[in-house]
Parts: structure tokens; C-alpha cells; sequence
């Protein structure tokens, strides 16, 4: 559905945070958010939908100036806000306000009350898909929050539609579901008893070979019994991953080989990658450790989803530096708490 199609033009003021931001103006055309600060501010005032003092937002957008210094931009760029003359935008001498109808708001409305396929309906995307780039960290971290916050609250709107919806219906949610994370357990248990209940076995089998595949290359574990009697309830077991996408090393660690070379005796460690490094361009994941700690690996996705989760919506940008990458991003600050956690084994 594009911009000029959608049933709220020209009726009323509605702001759109879920997916690529805009607003809806009555006889107006739709206003696009562009990835520059004036949107920004727009953004994070429709998503609080309360006063938020002036001091706070300097510190947000310009965290290594003083505050003087700070509140003088703060200033400018709100000349650059009036110019795009936003309806029901309100400010005095110590904060600013945009209570304005949000999708985000109807969303989380849907959700506490129970209602998930109405929740399910608004959502559109990740949170401000493509709003992020090139700002500083304050503002980046607020955003990868919010945007765990609402995947959350999506995932389980979406575990329980997926309980009572068609088979036909469970598939596109599962696509929807494994756009966000290919490893995805749940939902490619899902979308394999769809599938077999559909009787549509030969793309049945071609969804469980491109998880194990991924699987493989980005945990090196193989799946679980779970998927693979999803994938093969008659036989019981499906076919084992070293079968499918190669051995999984047996030299008593499993993870990337290249790593390991470097790994001293008994350790465990979780690793996660700089985005736009490795298969997949956004991340990796890897349990390290001595066989038999399967535990490990399932952790490993878990911090994989969420992480993924918190990233997303940057335009398909792959510079590091500027998704969380760095010595300085969320990224390297995770890493260190993953490496904070390593154990031995005697």
C-alpha cells in the first residue's frame, strides 16, 4: 500500500512510526520522514507523546557539548522543525510536546487488551525503519531499546495468532516472522506443520534444508529434534544437518573453524560479530565451547535474535561505524559483556 492509498489521507492527523515514518496530514500530502535531525526530534516526541524538557533533548542529540552550547542547537533545529509546520506541535520555554495519533499507540492499545490480530494489523515494520543513520549514540541506544521493546510485544501477538490461525494464514505469518530472524525456531516449526498440513511436502522439505543450512554456517549446531519432526513426523526424526549441509567438527568444539584455532583448552565463549561481517551481512553468532553444552548454542541464537531485533531498519547500510560497529557501538559493548562471561572447564 503506498503513502496516497491509505484510508487515513485527508481524513486526519496520524502519525506512522511503525515501518518508514510519515504523516498523514488532512489535504496535505503525506509528509516521508528523512533520515536527518529535524525527523529525529519529530520521531522521538511522537513516540514519548508527553512533554520532554529542552535540557533532555540537547543532552539526546548533542551529548558531547555543553549544555549551553547543546541548548543553542537545540534552538536552531527547532527553526528547522517550524518550517515543516507540524499540526499539533507545542513548545514553551522548558519542553516541547507532539501528542499526536500514532500507529505505535493503537498497536500497544491492541496488545493490552488482549486483541493480537488487531495489534498484528497495525504493525508494518520495525519501529522507524531507516530514521537512525548517522546520529549519535544517545539517540541510537533510546532507538535499539524501543525497538526491542515493540518486536517484543510483535513476537508474542504473532505466538498467539499462530495458535489459531489457518494454515494459510500461519505461513504469512511465518514469512513475516523469519524476515526478522531466519533462526527462528518457533516460527519455522510453524511454517513446517503448515506446510505438511497443506499437503505441500516438496517446499516442506526445501524450509528445512535452508534452516539447517543457515543454522550450520551461523551457530554450527545442527536443529533441534523439534524441527526435525516438524520436518518429518512420519519418519519420527528428520534427517540429521551433517547429512544436509556438511559435518559439524568433531574435534570437541563447534564454531567457526578459523576461531577455534585460537580458542585456549576448556574454554566457552559466545561470540558476536560486527554487523556486515560474515554469511548473513548482519552478524553472526557462535557458541564456542567443548561438545555437549547445547545450551550454549541455544543461548547464542537467543542474543543473535535480540540483537538482530535491536538493529534493524538501517536502510541497508553495511558501514559498521554507522549501525553499532566499533570499538565504541552497542555491538563492541555487547561483545564485552559476552566475553565478561567466559568459563573453564576444570
Amino acid at each position: 500500500m503506498t503513502l496516497s492509498d491509505h484510508p487515513g489521507n485527508g481524513s486526519s492527523v496520524r502519525l506512522h512510526l511503525l515501518g518508514a515514518a510519515w504523516l498523514a496530514r488532512p489535504g496535505q500530502a503525506p509528509l516521508r520522514f528523512l533520515p536527518e535531525r529535524r525527523f529525529r526530534l519529530l520521531s522521538y516526541l511522537g513516540v514519548r507523546g508527553d512533554w520532554v524538557s529542552r535540557d533532555q533533548l540537547a543532552a539526546l542529540f548533542w551529548p558531547d557539548r555543553t549544555q549551553e552550547a547543546a541548548r543553542s542547537n537545540l534552538r536552531k533545529l527547532l527553526l528547522e522543525v517550524r518550517a515543516i509546520d507540524p499540526p499539533m506541535f507545542e513548545m514553551d520555554r522548558n519542553g516541547l510536546r507532539w501528542s499526536v495519533p500514532t500507529d505505535l499507540t493503537q498497536f500497544t492499545a491492541a496488545y493490552r487488551r488482549g486483541d493480537h490480530e488487531a495489534a498484528l494489523a497495525v504493525f508494518t515494520g520495525p519501529l522507524l525503519q531507516g530514521i537512525d543513520t548517522g546520529d549519535g549514540t544517545a539517540f541510537a541506544c533510546w532507538l535499539g531499546e524501543e525497538r526491542v521493546r515493540v518486536q517484543t510485544v510483535w513476537r508474542q501477538c504473532a505466538g498467539h495468532a499462530l495458535a489459531q490461525c489457518t494454515p494459510a494464514d500461519a505461513l504469512d505469518l511465518c514469512q513475516r516472522l523469519l524476515v526478522e530472524d531466519p533462526l527462528d525456531e518457533d516460527a519455522v516449526v510453524a511454517q513446517l506443520n503448515a506446510l505438511g498440513a497443506l499437503g505441500r511436502e516438496g517446499e516442506r522439505a526445501d524450509v528445512f534444508r535452508l534452516y539447517v543450512t543457515r543454522l550450520v554456517e551461523e551457530l554450527g549446531v545442527e536443529p533441534s529434534a523439534r524441527v526435525r519432526a516438524a520436518a518429518a513426523p512420519d519418519t519420527a526424526l528428520a534427517p540429521a544437518a551433517s547429512t544436509l549441509s556438511g559435518s559439524v567438527p568433531s574435534d570437541g568444539f563447534i564454531g567457526r573453524g578459523g576461531d577455534l584455532e585460537h580458542l585456549p583448552g576448556g574454554a566457552v565463549l559466545f561470540a558476536l560479530g560486527d554487523i556486515g561481517q560474515g554469511s548473513g551481512g548482519e552478524g553472526n553468532a557462535a557458541a564456542i565451547g567443548r561438545n555437549g553444552h547445547g545450551a550454549d548454542a541455544l543461548e547464542a541464537r537467543d542474543i543473535l535474535g535480540r540483537h538482530r531485533a535491536g538493529m534493524r531498519g538501517r536502510g541497508g547500510e553495511r558501514d559498521g561505524s554507522k549501525q553499532g560497529g566499533g570499538k565504541n557501538g552497542p555491538v563492541h559493548d555487547l561483545q564485552k559483556s559476552l566475553v565478561m562471561g567466559v568459563g573453564t572447564d576444570g
